[in-house]
């Protein structure tokens, strides 16, 4: 039991690496502003040409893709997530949230649920909790996709 917990907390740490190697190769310079946003904006067409051209991204949330062997879908799914969550949550309270929850549960693990319930506890924001069902519990987030939605669409969606 305790080497899944450890792997579960490993799988978000992956899909949140996915995500700081794009910011990080901007932040030091190497990449010019924006690119951070422009990559998640890639990342959100090919989430939106591979949903219209799979039925089955339609109906599996992303919790469930280790469970139905579609995990080479996880990663680029996180990159986005934490793309929209960093743009929303701006960078200082993006990293304090990211750095409390790998502090508190470095040890003893967690899962995604462990993750979004203490993001949604930790947050003054409500709608956070909408955006968690949407994004990794089911295909809501399906709904916003669109060939041209960008992440500030996205975020501009749940900041309303």
């Amino acid at each position: 039991m305790e080497d899944s917990i450890r792997g579960r907390v490993k799988a978000i740490r992956r899909k949140l690496a996915a995500f700081r190697q794009v910011l990080a190769a901007e932040k030091p310079g190497d990449e010019p502003e924006g690119y951070t946003k422009e990559r998640a904006d890639q990342n959100l067409r090919r989430l939106n040409a591979q949903v219209a051209r799979n039925e089955r991204l339609k109906g599996i949330p992303m919790a469930e893709y280790g469970n139905k062997n579609m995990t080479g879908f996880s990663y680029a799914r996180g990159a986005i997530l934490f793309s929209i969550l960093y743009c929303w949550l701006g960078e200082e309270t993006f990293n304090n949230l990211v750095g409390g929850f790998c502090r508190h549960y470095y040890e003893s693990g967690a899962s995604t649920e462990t993750f979004t319930d203490y993001r949604v506890r930790r947050g003054k924001n409500k709608r956070l909790k909408i955006f968690f069902d949407d994004w990794p519990y089911t295909t809501g987030y399906t709904k916003y996709l669109r060939r041209d939605t960008t992440i500030e669409d996205i975020v501009a969606v749940y900041k309303k």
